[in-house]
């Protein structure tokens, strides 16, 4: 009551010597009040910090000044009251941006597992930049659909970007497996084996994208706003994904053919059945009494 009372004392004081009376009484015992107004004065362009260090009381001489009340008020606040936000929002707010922040961790993650796990099979850095291009694409154009579009960043909406990744790297590896058996097949015929590699694999990464496709637009039809973006987002970055895998990453094998496709791409670091092997009928035989 005291500081509001020779606030109020300041403010109402119709001459420059009975508001500089009450701002000496208001900041007599109070030199933090005095060193933020006088700071905040000088980041206004009041007065320099070099004529405040040869005389401190020159904050009293710009009592009258348009600026000194407000920031006279910002002093008063901020060495009597302690504001703490409360309430249902923030606690929303909060927990928006720690998801938000960790989802977006997991998603590097994520990448960066995959690509581990890429050079282990196709044991080729290049193969790896390669292969998760077309997957960072769909990412990317998302990520611009839902800038263009308004719509925010929140748990349900980010959940897009690792949802669609994983689901597009399926097609890369399977496509990408597929090149390597017809690679050795044909003899380094990198132009036929590509488009071998799109005729097996393609029909099948179109199918399974189609039906990912509708499964995921069924939530377009929920009444819930998160649901409804997650359900069209994952739908718009598959079909992205799928035409990145069937149409970016041959051109990109096609292009960088003689930079990335090297002989360590056709030794894997793990042993995988060739499935256009025949496997012998007595092989499988089992003893009897065994």
């Amino acid at each position: 009551p005291e500081v509001d009372s020779l606030l109020a004392a300041f403010i109402t004081s119709p001459s420059k010597e009975g508001k500089t009376e009450a701002a000496n009484i208001l900041f007599d015992g109070r030199s933090r009040m005095k060193r933020d107004v006088a700071k905040m004065l000088v980041e206004d362009g009041v007065f320099t910090q070099e004529a405040y260090d040869e005389n401190r009381e020159i904050v009293l001489e710009f009592v009258d000044h348009p600026k000194f009340v407000p920031n006279l008020k910002k002093a008063v606040e901020a060495q009597f009251f302690d504001v703490i936000i409360t309430g249902t929002s923030i606690v929303f707010l909060e927990g928006t941006n720690y998801m938000v922040k960790n989802l977006l961790i997991s998603l590097m993650i994520a990448i960066f597992v995959i690509a581990v796990i890429m050079s282990l099979l196709f044991r080729s850095m290049r193969m790896v930049l390669i292969s998760l291009l077309p997957n960072l694409f769909p990412l990317i154009v998302t990520g611009a659909i839902m800038g263009f579009c308004g719509i925010p960043l929140k748990p349900s909406t980010i959940l897009v970007f690792s949802i669609a990744f994983g689901i597009s790297v399926d097609d890369t590896i399977h496509f990408l497996a597929k090149y390597r058996q017809e690679l050795k097949l044909l003899r380094w015929n990198i132009r036929e084996s590509v488009l071998l590699a799109v005729k097996e694999t393609g029909v099948s990464m179109m199918y399974t994208s189609v039906v990912l496709f509708f499964g995921f637009a069924i939530f377009a039809a929920s009444e819930f706003d998160g649901t409804r973006a997650l359900g069209i987002l994952v739908s718009v970055t598959l079909l992205v994904a799928m035409l990145a895998n069937l149409i970016l990453l041959p051109s990109l094998l096609l292009s960088f053919q003689k930079y990335i496709t090297t002989k360590a791409f056709s030794e894997p670091f793990m042993e995988i059945i060739d499935e256009e092997e025949d496997i012998e009928l007595e092989e499988l035989q089992v003893r009897r009494g065994v």
